[in-house]
């Protein structure tokens, strides 16, 4: 039998650590692996340690609990600390991509600040969803390393997924020959409609 995805999974502590990004990341092993409710609500125990382990033993009602997303809803409630407006406004202007951070990270990264900014009730009202479109086109642009955000400007994107692809295949470009880049209009014109295919 092939070894468990969850293997490679951090068990979640408690205190400062990610919530969101702990149980995104066990969503998507239980998808993947085709885990049934009672198996991913007895991994998910398995899976709890130090703060986070001594908040489930201290309250027997969450033994009785027999639905995953119950089980998930007062984690939540426990770890998921909702930033203030000034906490979001605050990691949204302070946006940079890391030395070591890849474009992908980076545009996730962009995304998931900018919604929790511009949009934390998750409004599907369209002036809020271009709004909040917008500023992760402009703040991705902003976040990117000095010499592809050079490039990228010069291409003007139109959206944040187009901005997202040209920054990934000028920083491959760049990360190839360690070269400047001289990237054409036409030439990335191509590169976009190959990748969109």
């Amino acid at each position: 039998m092939a070894q468990s995805l969850i293997s490679s999974l951090t068990p979640f502590k408690g205190g400062n650590e990610n919530f969101d990004f702990f149980i995104k990341q066990f969503i998507e092993i239980a998808r993947l692996e085709k885990w049934g409710e009672a198996k991913k609500i007895l991994v998910l125990k398995l899976n709890l340690k130090d703060e986070a382990l001594k908040f489930l033993v201290s309250n027997p009602k969450f033994e009785e609990i027999d639905n995953f997303d119950s089980l998930v809803k007062k984690l939540e409630e426990k770890f998921c600390k909702k930033p203030n407006f000034e906490e979001a406004q605050r990691q949204f202007n302070n946006l940079k991509q890391k030395v070591s951070q890849s474009i992908s990270d980076l545009a996730e990264q962009v995304s998931s600040t900018t919604d929790k900014f511009s949009n934390p009730n998750n409004s599907e009202e369209e002036n809020i969803i271009n709004l909040t479109e917008k500023l992760k086109l402009s703040k991705f642009i902003e976040a990117l390393r000095p010499d592809i955000r050079v490039e990228v400007k010069k291409l003007g994107p139109k959206n944040f997924k187009s901005a997202v692809a040209i920054a990934k295949n000028i920083d491959n470009a760049l990360s190839d020959d360690g070269a400047e880049i001289n990237v054409t209009d036409s030439g990335i014109n191509q590169i976009l409609s190959q990748e969109y295919e």
